[in-house]
Parts: C-alpha cells; sequence; structure tokens
C-alpha cells in the first residue's frame, strides 16, 4: 500500500497512490477557499456558510481517502 510522504501534497499523493477522483478536488476546494477568504466582507451570512460548507467538503474527501485505506 502506498504511503504519502509528508512533503507531498495532499492531491499528488492521492493521485500517485491511484485515487485521482480524490485528488482532483483538493487543489479546487482550497482555491475556493482563498477566494473565500479574501472576498469582500460577507452580506447577509452567505461567506460564512460557504466558507463551512468547503470545509465540510475538505473532511469528507479525506474521510473518503482514508475509507480508501489511504491517509490523509
Amino acid at each position: 500500500m502506498f504511503r504519502p510522504t509528508p512533503s507531498l501534497t495532499l492531491a499528488a499523493a492521492l493521485a500517485l497512490a491511484g485515487m485521482p477522483a480524490l485528488a482532483s478536488p483538493q487543489p479546487r476546494l482550497k482555491a475556493a477557499r482563498d477566494n473565500l477568504e479574501t472576498a469582500p466582507p460577507d452580506k447577509g451570512g452567505r461567506r460564512v456558510k460557504a466558507l463551512k460548507l468547503v470545509d465540510d467538503a475538505v473532511r469528507e474527501v479525506e474521510a473518503a481517502v482514508v475509507a480508501e485505506g489511504g491517509s490523509k
């Protein structure tokens, strides 16, 4: 079983571990979170809710990796 080293990003580790479908969302989710963090102040709670949903999505992908026998 493949064990990623700390020097690999999660996306690269997933791709090398044969889980490209799980690797693909990682950089996009990080980019989305970065954009939300630097977005203008919240309007009606939508930005805060979007940040929470992105964080939830990251956790779900990480859980899927663990379920497939990888490591996060």
